[in-house]
């Protein structure tokens, strides 16, 4: 999060755009290695998780998480699939993090003088408030 916001102040910054590709290769590993876990829950039936909820207290910390996972039953594929998707999150994310550093940082606009006759930088971030 660090990373992310750092570089949010000056996409321009390499420091924190290598900080910011390694969180995201990071959090990428990490979701294809843990991709099994929802549809591993999926494949148990609602009334034996309910039970399983029900007949061991050290689950009701994640009733409502387990509830929201059970909700997704119909949108999760099987196991092997979800995995190539989530180890695919950093190829797909690419094009979008280089149009925003791009659009963000290397594009120069001449300056502009504000009502006070200073000059002003322009940068899309100064002007899409």
């Amino acid at each position: 999060m660090y990373a992310k916001q750092s570089l949010d102040q000056d996409t321009g910054n390499q420091k924190y755009q290598e900080y910011t590709d390694r969180a995201d290769a990071l959090s990428c590993q990490a979701a294809g290695l843990s991709a099994f876990i929802v549809p591993e829950i999926l494949e148990i039936p609602d009334g034996t998780m309910k039970e399983f909820i029900r007949q061991t207290p050290e689950l009701l910390r994640y009733e409502r998480l387990l509830e929201q996972i059970g909700k997704r039953r119909e949108h999760t594929l099987d196991p092997a699939i979800e995995e190539i998707l989530a180890r695919s999150m950093e190829a797909t994310q690419n094009p979008a993090q280089i149009f925003g550093m791009f659009n963000n940082a290397d594009i120069q606009f001449d300056p502009a003088i504000d009502g006070k006759g200073n000059q002003v930088t322009v940068t899309h971030g100064a002007t899409s408030l």
